[in-house]
Formats: structure tokens, C-alpha cells, sequence
């Protein structure tokens, strides 16, 4: 599936207007994550065309989930969230999300080297800030390498009948990168008023395995 994908993820990028590529397993279903500039005669032709190759590739029942980048807020973050950093200890392998909301600090651990992890960390960072935060992660895909940056997607569910939320970022590690992506699917969602609650009036830390993320 992985070498199938791979080779699939290099044909997608190739289309016009298409940023990201990531997928989630389902079980007995695929579900194919697509993140594109939408054209303005719609999303038909990118459709059949992401169809036509992914169908070359995969034998698995396909489910074709497309997002337009263009119509997203720009790559930026609600003023009050701040990440200040993304740190990998070379020797333990763990890795912390450092973020900021005004002069709180809390700090997200997990184990580096998975994109999925380093979005759990980030989720564990904001929570400790106060958000309340109704999603899972339902994917988090790094793309294969095409420049010095690592690109990764992250694909978040709510807890109710919802859109998902989709974030896509770039940057000199995996790990930063899919920090990033999780901020930049949340970004609408953490410029709500009544996200945060009070949360810890000091630095904190906390691991996605004790949080249950």
C-alpha cells in the first residue's frame, strides 16, 4: 500500500493546483485526502482525474475527499496562539511542542519520527492551554520529499457531524511540520472567543499518551 501510495502521492502532485496529498485507511475503504486549489468551473475535472490515477494504483473501494487551499484562511495563526518551537532529543527520540497563549506556555511531548504523534503532541499543547478541542486525529501523512522541506497533511474529525479540517504545512523537519499542519487545520476554530478556557496560569507539560490523545 505504501509504495503503491507513494507512487500515486508523485502522480497527484503533478496536477495543476493540487498542495497535498495524504490518505487514511478506513478498514475496507481508502479515503484519499486532496488538498488543491480548487479551478473556478469547479471540482469536477480535478475529481476525475484524481479518480482515474488513483484507481491505476489502488484496489481498495476509494472514497475522494478534495479541499480548496485557496478558499482557507492564509498560513497564519489565531494572534493569541503562538508555536515557539518543535524540539527532537537525538538521543530519547521524543519530542517536545512548545506553544504560547499570551503569557502561558505548555509544552506537548510525544515520540518523535511519526507525523501522527507530532500532531497528537500539538493537540496535547493546546488543550493544556485551555482549548477545548472536540476532534481526532483522522490522518497525518508526511508527502515524499520534492525540496530540502519536509510537507505534511493532517486531516482532524470532530466529534459531531462536522466537516473535517484539513492543514497542510512545510518546513525543515517532519516533526515542526506537522506542528504547523495541526495549527493550520485548527485555525478557524482556535479565533473563536470561547476556545480557550481559563487553563494553567503556568508553563506546563503534558505527553499524548497521558492526555489519551
Amino acid at each position: 500500500m505504501n509504495e503503491a501510495f507513494d507512487t500515486l502521492e508523485l502522480e497527484l502532485r503533478r496536477l495543476p493546483g493540487v498542495v497535498g496529498v495524504g490518505y487514511s485507511d478506513e478498514g475496507d475503504t481508502v479515503v484519499l485526502h486532496v488538498l488543491a486549489e480548487i479551478p473556478q468551473a469547479g471540482p469536477s475535472e480535478l475529481r476525475r482525474q484524481v479518480s482515474q490515477r488513483a484507481r491505476a494504483h489502488l484496489d481498495r473501494p476509494l472514497v475522494i475527499e478534495l479541499e480548496d487551499v485557496a478558499a482557507r484562511s492564509p498560513m497564519r495563526y489565531p494572534a493569541r496562539v503562538r508555536l515557539e518551537g518543535v524540539r527532537v532529543d537525538k538521543f530519547s527520540q521524543e519530542l517536545d511542542v512548545h506553544l504560547a497563549l499570551g503569557h502561558r506556555r505548555a509544552v506537548g511531548r510525544g515520540e518523535a519520527g511519526s507525523p501522527a504523534d507530532a500532531a497528537a503532541a500539538t493537540m496535547v499543547a493546546l488543550a493544556t492551554l485551555g482549548a477545548e478541542l472536540p476532534f481526532r486525529i483522522d490522518a497525518a501523512t508526511a508527502s515524499l520529499r520534492h525540496s530540502p522541506d519536509h510537507a505534511v497533511v493532517v486531516v482532524l474529525e470532530p466529534d459531531a457531524r462536522s466537516p473535517k479540517l484539513y492543514g497542510v504545512a512545510r518546513a525543515s523537519t517532519m516533526e515542526e511540520a506537522a506542528a504547523r499542519a495541526t495549527l493550520h487545520a485548527l485555525n478557524r476554530y482556535l479565533s473563536r472567543d470561547a476556545v480557550f478556557g481559563p487553563g494553567d496560569a503556568a508553563t506546563t507539560g503534558a505527553s499524548a499518551a497521558t492526555a489519551g490523545v
